[in-house]
């Protein structure tokens, strides 16, 4: 498909093009680059957050951030682009219609939406600019937000111990077939053994028994972590109604994007479905969805319950499906990252043998079909305009 971005310095300057377009919004924009303080790469200077905010007093605010999972950042700003460039500029002349931008204006301090907008982009810039999903330290940054740093001392998650010497290949990635064979008979074995949902829990919760297996949530915050925590604080103080919309992809049905609630949402699935008029929504304590030790959501809403402050949270996690949420689909997207993981730290034996390992990874998290981005873009403004009407942003 035609004008997404293929690189992290791409995505960038598109984030930065949408500050002009926001201006005409609102009367106070501002942009601000976070660096990765500990990096312990060494890295240039690009490995940065970008946050944009918009307006800041009124009594609503939305966030829409992405690359938590670094190569999800690719799908993630497209989506933030098509918010501002269509669903904004839509409610835009929706109000030029009823001849409200003047009154809107005078009332929101000089802005034409009476809500804050802010934009979180590359929230895991290593990942996002090497495309893999995990951080310069092999860890899943939706794996690292414990409530409280002494939980990484305690989720151990030691049954991980059954399944590391089958997932976390030590070899140099030989042949893209007989690998992906290999890893496809030993993940058959586990879930024979364990169970599909066991071995899915087991794997997908989160885990410190090795540090460059998948799915390694750290054993202290990272730096990219502590600076969204810093982010995150302002949010429930200064605002009495919060939306977090986090974007992601790999989950769920193929050509279809699913609202993921945290098991803290007090809103069942079904009344949502009603409420939004959407149709694909799951929440993380049902058996739709895996555990997560240390999910980013879910420690928002802990943030707030403990602020008290009378304020409402909705917070979710919005999944675009690439590969699909069958058996098939699991066991694509489980060797796409077996091989990739493997591929890193231990290479491959060819250049060729790479390339394929890699783009087999890209179709899990980053597709190029038009037709899946042709859905995932419809679908995306159905459930945006769903959820600002039911909580009265527009």
């Amino acid at each position: 498909m035609d004008g997404i971005p293929n690189t992290h310095e791409e995505i960038q300057k598109n984030m930065e093009n949408l500050i002009p377009l926001l201006q005409k919004y609102w009367k106070k924009v501002s942009y601000e680059k976070i660096p990765l303080e500990k990096n312990t790469m060494n890295e240039e200077a690009s490995l940065f957050i970008q946050y944009i905010r918009c307006g800041g007093e009124n009594e609503r605010s939305l966030i829409l951030m992405t690359g938590l999972h670094g190569i999800e950042g690719f799908v993630g700003s497209v989506m933030i682009e098509y918010f501002v460039k269509t669903i904004l500029d839509q409610l835009y002349r929706d109000y030029e219609r009823k001849d409200s931008i003047d009154n809107n204006s005078d009332e929101n301090h000089g802005s034409v939406f009476d809500f804050n907008l802010h934009i979180i982009a590359g929230a895991n810039p290593w990942g996002q600019k090497n495309k893999r999903r995990v951080n310069e330290n092999n860890v899943d940054l939706n794996r690292n937000f414990m409530n409280d740093p002494e939980n990484f001392l305690t989720n151990k998650n030691n049954s991980y111990f059954l399944l590391d010497p089958k997932i976390n290949s030590s070899g140099t990635v030989k042949s893209f077939g007989f690998e992906s064979e290999m890893v496809l008979l030993r993940i058959l074995g586990l879930v024979l053994k364990q169970g599909i949902k066991k071995f899915e829990n087991i794997l997908l919760k989160g885990q410190q028994i090795n540090r460059k297996g998948l799915y390694y949530q750290g054993k202290e915050y990272q730096p990219a972590t502590e600076n969204l925590i810093k982010l995150f604080n302002p949010f429930f103080e200064n605002s009495s109604h919060t939306v977090f919309l986090d974007l992601h992809t790999g989950f769920g049905p193929r050509y279809e994007m699913s609202l993921v609630n945290s098991s803290f949402e007090s809103l069942s699935s079904e009344q949502m479905k009603r409420e939004f008029n959407y149709p694909r929504i799951v929440k993380t304590s049902s058996g739709d969805f895996y555990q997560i030790d240390g999910d980013m959501i879910d420690y928002l809403y802990r943030k707030w319950k403990i602020m008290n402050n009378g304020s409402s949270f909705y917070g979710t996690t919005m999944e675009f499906g690439t590969f699909g949420d069958n058996v098939s689909g699991l066991l694509r997207s489980l060797i796409a990252v077996c091989l990739e993981n493997q591929a890193f730290f231990h290479g491959s034996r060819t250049g060729k043998i790479q390339e394929k390992v890699r783009s087999f990874f890209e179709k899990a998290y980053f597709p190029k079909e038009t037709k899946w981005w042709n859905k995932a873009i419809n679908d995306f403004d159905k459930a945006c305009i769903g959820i600002l009407k039911y909580y009265k942003f527009i």
